[in-house]
C-alpha cells in the first residue's frame, strides 16, 4: 500500500514545515517522464538524500513529479487533508460529485462557474430560475459532445422541473419542453421526444411560449420524425415532418430548419429512386419473353 502526493503539494508542505522530515524516510521520488523511482533515505537541510545522490526540494516542482510514501500512510493522509486550501477543498467537492454520479469526462474543460451550476442545480429541492436552468442545459450540451451519458443523467432533473413548473403555472412550459425534447432525441428516446414536443399542437391559451422557442421545438420535433423514419419506412412520418418544419419556418427561417428541409428532400428523393427501381423491375420481370 502506498500514498502518492503530487510533487508541488509535497513541496508546499515541506517548505511550510507541516510535513515532518522524519516522515520522509523510505519515501520515493518519482519522475513520470523518465519513469524513474529514487529511494530516499532521509531529508535534511532542504535536500532529499538517496544512497548515491542529493536532490534539492524544488526537484518536486518540475513536470508532474510525485513523492510516494509506503510508511505512515494514515498519518500523512491526515496531514494532507487537514492542510488543504479552500480552493483544494472545492476541487475535491467537484471531483467527488462527478465520481459519485458516474460522469466520466474531463471536468477541467469546464469553468468553475459551469462546474458549480451542475452541482448546485442537481441538488435543488425545487425548480430553478429559467436563467439558471438554461445555464445548466448549456453545460449539459457542452459535456455531451465528450460523454453522452450526461444527457441521461440530466433528463431526470429537467423532467422533474418540467412537472413542477407546469403544475405551478397550470400550462405547458416551453423552455423545459424544448430542453427535454432535445435530450430525448439525442438519447434515442424518440417517442418520448414526440410526446414531450406535442405541445406545439396546443392552442396558445394552453401553451404560452415565445414564437422563437416554438420554432426551435418544431425543428427538433420534425427532425425526430425523420429519425423514426430511418427505422420505420412509413411515408406518413415524412408528411408529419414537413408540416412541422413548415410551422417552424413560418416563424423563423433558421439554419437548423434549413438542414431539416435538406434531410427531408434527401429522404423523399431516396423513396422516389426506390419506387422507380421497383417499377422498372416489375416492368421487366418477364424480359425473357422478349428475348
Amino acid at each position: 500500500m502506498e500514498y502518492i502526493l503530487e510533487g508541488k503539494k509535497a513541496f508546499q508542505l515541506l517548505k511550510s514545515n507541516i510535513l515532518n522530515e522524519n516522515l520522509i524516510y523510505n519515501s520515493i521520488l518519482y519522475d513520470p517522464i523518465s519513469d524513474k523511482e529514487i529511494q530516499i533515505q532521509k531529508f535534511e537541510e532542504g535536500q532529499f538524500i538517496s544512497e548515491n545522490s542529493k536532490f534539492p526540494i524544488d526537484w518536486l516542482c518540475l513536470r508532474d513529479r510525485e513523492l510516494i510514501f509506503t510508511e505512515n500512510i494514515d498519518k500523512i493522509r491526515l496531514i494532507v487533508e487537514t492542510n488543504k486550501t479552500p480552493i483544494e477543498k472545492k476541487e475535491d467537492i467537484i471531483k467527488n460529485f462527478f465520481k459519485e454520479n458516474n460522469l466520466s469526462f474531463n471536468e477541467k474543460k469546464l469553468s468553475q462557474k459551469e462546474q458549480n451550476i451542475l452541482i448546485k442545480l442537481s441538488q435543488l429541492k425545487s425548480f430553478p430560475s429559467e436563467y439558471d436552468q438554461q445555464l445548466f442545459f448549456d453545460v449539459i450540451k457542452k459535456v455531451s459532445k465528450e460523454n453522452n451519458k450526461i444527457l441521461f443523467w440530466s433528463s431526470k432533473f429537467i423532467s422533474n422541473w418540467l412537472n413542477e413548473r407546469e403544475q405551478f403555472i397550470g400550462k405547458a412550459h416551453g423552455l423545459s419542453r424544448f430542453q427535454l425534447t432535445y435530450i430525448f432525441r439525442h438519447t434515442g428516446e424518440l417517442f418520448k421526444a414526440l410526446q414531450t414536443s406535442n405541445v406545439v399542437e396546443l392552442s396558445r391559451d394552453k401553451f404560452e411560449c415565445h414564437p422563437d422557442l416554438i420554432a426551435v421545438i418544431c425543428t427538433v420535433r420534425a427532425a425526430t420524425y425523420l429519425d423514426i423514419f430511418e427505422f420505420h419506412n412509413d411515408t406518413e412520418l415524412l408528411e408529419r415532418a414537413r408540416l412541422t418544419i413548415n410551422k417552424s419556418w413560418a416563424i423563423k427561417k433558421s439554419s437548423e430548419a434549413s438542414l431539416v428541409y435538406k434531410r427531408l428532400d434527401k429522404l423523399k428523393g431516396e423513396i422516389l429512386k426506390e419506387n422507380y427501381i421497383r417499377s422498372i423491375n416489375k416492368a421487366y420481370k418477364d424480359w425473357i419473353r422478349f428475348h
